[in-house]
């Protein structure tokens, strides 16, 4: 029951506060309040009615803002669409004006050597129908000569029987008998060798006219090409001959395909088209052929030798060791296979075991050159020039050798003779810029350094990315005392190399040579840190004697300290 009354009341209570509130609401309002409700409600309407007319007012210059945005977004694509489109119309009508200036400039050039064509057969032709009717006059005069005769002997005979006798215009020249006419459906005898026989003919000069060969060449190819007989692989063989004469790759591998297919057992033809295949950097059929020639015929040395001489192109000298391991033990005294042994172990760095072999090659230019590479290696200086004597005698300007000597020469301490020798390099090639760098060199040391810096200029001007010159071009222009210079062409060697320690070590030189020995002394320490070798030679370099009494300077190089006595 107390639960009851508790909700009861409070059920009252409820009802009573939700009754002051209807009350409230539904109220008449005062005077004062209605008119500021009225007040209110004004200015709402008014308020609608200012941003109703300020967006109707707003609205055009919207429209021409959004028309102004929308154009720029649009008119830099159009532009450049506009300048390309104008660019390819200005394109295309210069390519036609050009290509009719082309024309008729090449039209001109074709018409001139087309008649120049035309009168060269025109004269060749003419010559073959003055040949032929020579020819055909001798012929005649024959058949009248024989006519003649078989007139009076018919003539004779008649008197003899006592008939009349026959006029000359009825009588019959003899005839000589031809060879029976073959039958219809034989096939005419081929002509290829005929053009076989003129082409081995050509080839058979010394040496052969090249402009003969290729005439030959081109007969015999289109007789095996109009013969629909078997052919044999010798035709084929000749033909791609004359194609290594003519330097026609094409010619000459697709004729040794043909043979090879004609004689597949043939070991010459694969050895020949190995080296076709050498020259033209296809390594692994050039091997494929060389291995085949040396498996069908073992005991020729030549066919192990381009077996070899493909291995090592391949930068395989280690198995050309391998390969002249098996050949020289079937042909110990063969002079080539030692000199292909002798380049192998000259390309594997091993110059003792190369100059071994080269002691059973041949003795001609090419060994010789070798030989010298490999003593050069071993700083076998006299040697060189003792070995490259005999080769500049039979070749004179051989440049590799001249080179090889003047490097020799150097190294031996004669600038003058290496001199001559450079002189003599750059009057068979002017463009070598290696060998204008040397002489420079050789004139250092002779110290005739305005001869020198003419020399490296020369070098320059044809490499100028060569760091060494440029930094030769700064020791010499610190000679003769232009330390400015100097510096600027120390530079630029160390731009194209910056880890170049002698350029430092110079700039070094020429800071010093300034009066600067800090920045002197930061230069040496450059060049130390990239060649610890330095330290050692600046100990006791002249150039750098301004320097070698400073305190700083012995201890960068490892000097003891200079003691006083008290």
């Amino acid at each position: 029951m107390r639960w009851v009354k508790l909700g009861v009341s409070l059920v009252g209570l409820v009802g009573y506060l939700a009754s002051i509130g209807v009350g409230d609401a539904v109220a008449p309002l005062s005077p004062p309040e209605r008119a500021e409700l009225e007040q209110l409600r004004q200015a709402q309407q008014v308020q609608t009615l200012v941003e109703r007319e300020v967006t109707r007012a707003l609205r055009p210059a919207g429209l021409l803002v959004m028309t102004l945005i929308l154009v720029l977004i649009l008119l830099p694509p159009a532009g450049f669409g506009l300048l390309w489109w104008l660019r390819r119309q200005l394109e295309t009508q210069v390519r036609a004006e050009l290509k009719q200036e082309w024309q008729a400039a090449f039209g001109a050039a074709f018409q001139a050597q087309l008649a120049e064509v035309v009168a060269e057969e025109r004269q060749r032709y003419q010559a073959g129908v003055d040949a032929l009717l020579a020819q055909m006059e001798q012929v005649i005069q024959v058949r009248l000569d024989a006519s003649a005769t078989n007139h009076g002997m018919q003539t004779l005979a008649q008197l003899h029987d006592g008939s009349e006798p026959i006029p000359p215009s009825e009588v019959q020249p003899r005839r000589r008998v031809a060879s029976p006419t073959p039958e219809e459906g034989t096939p005419p005898a081929p002509q290829w060798p005929a053009a076989l026989a003129t082409l081995e003919e050509v080839l058979g000069e010394s040496p052969p006219r090249l402009e003969d060969l290729r005439t030959a060449a081109a007969g015999l190819e289109i007789a095996l090409a109009e013969t629909t007989e078997p052919t044999p692989g010798r035709p084929w063989q000749v033909l791609a001959q004359a194609g290594n004469s003519l330097g026609d790759t094409d010619l000459a591998l697709n004729a040794y395909h043909q043979a090879i297919a004609r004689d597949p057992t043939n070991p010459t033809l694969h050895a020949q088209r190995a080296q076709v295949l050498l020259t033209q950097q296809r390594w692994t059929e050039a091997l494929r052929d060389a291995t085949a020639a040396v498996n069908l015929q073992p005991q020729r040395a030549d066919f192990w030798v381009v077996q070899g001489q493909v291995l090592l192109a391949m930068d395989r000298p280690a198995d050309v060791i391998l390969v002249t391991d098996q050949a020289l033990a079937q042909l110990p005294q063969s002079p080539t296979l030692w000199k292909l042994r002798g380049d192998a172990y000259l390309d594997l760095q091993q110059p003792d075991e190369a100059l071994t072999c080269y002691a059973h090659a041949p003795q001609d230019p090419q060994t010789w050159l070798q030989q010298a590479q490999a003593q050069r290696r071993l700083k076998q200086y006299d040697a060189v020039l003792a070995t490259l004597t005999p080769l500049l005698e039979q070749q004179p300007d051989n440049l590799r050798a001249w080179q090889m000597q003047a490097d020799a020469l150097i190294h031996l301490g004669r600038p003058a003779d290496a001199l001559g020798a450079y002189d003599r390099i750059l009057a068979l090639d002017s463009h070598q810029a290696r060998a204008w760098n040397n002489r420079g060199s050789a004139l250092f040391a002779l110290q005739r350094y305005t001869e020198a810096l003419a020399a490296y200029d020369h070098a320059l001007a044809l490499n100028p990315q060569d760091d060494r010159a440029w930094n030769n071009r700064g020791h010499t222009l610190i000679k003769l005392g232009r330390y400015d210079e100097a510096l600027a062409a120390l530079d630029q060697a160390l731009t194209l190399n910056p880890d170049y320690a002698l350029a430092y070590y110079n700039k070094a030189y020429a800071a010093s040579q300034q009066g600067n020995s800090r920045v002197a002394l930061e230069f040496l320490q450059m060049a130390i840190d990239l060649a610890p070798r330095f330290r050692t030679l600046a100990a006791s370099d002249p150039d750098l004697s301004l320097l070698q009494s400073q305190a700083a300077f012995r201890r960068l190089v490892g000097l003891p300290e200079p003691s006083f006595s008290p």
